[in-house]
């Protein structure tokens, strides 16, 4: 998760506990230790599931299907497509607009907004010849 902005806050009790905050788009924020997503305006809190994708997609590649229901669903053997599809459909509800893409039939790809990002998401999106 190093290629996002990080910004450590210290927690109110003066602890030297920090707590990571990654910055994934202009003004929205991954709070890593509380597993929740924020903007100025809007607080969503993640399930482990969800913590567990997003934490995948930061990574800036693809998550297939197949890692998605490694990672995600261990043990279940007959997942659907359709219950990835629901996971997926309340996840997007917490992130903002057109942010998280997907790549038919292979997976998802969070579009970090940058330009260096820019670039090297063309480059992949070449390489996968979409």
């Amino acid at each position: 998760m190093e290629s996002l902005i990080q910004v450590e806050t210290s927690s109110l009790t003066g602890s030297l506990e920090t707590n990571k905050h990654y910055e994934f788009s202009p003004n929205w924020f991954f709070d890593e230790k509380n597993y929740s997503i924020y903007s100025d305006i809007s607080l969503f809190n993640l399930t482990k599931r969800e913590a567990v994708f997003f934490k995948m997609l930061v990574d800036n590649r693809v998550v297939t299907y197949e890692e998605m229901k490694e990672e995600l669903w261990i043990g279940v053997e007959d997942l659907t497509k359709n219950a990835i599809s629901l996971f997926v459909r309340n996840f997007r509800k917490k992130l903002p607009s057109k942010i998280l893409n997907n790549f038919t039939g292979i997976g998802y790809k969070l579009m970090i907004y940058n330009e260096s990002r820019i670039i090297r998401n063309k480059q992949i999106l070449n390489h996968l010849g979409l």
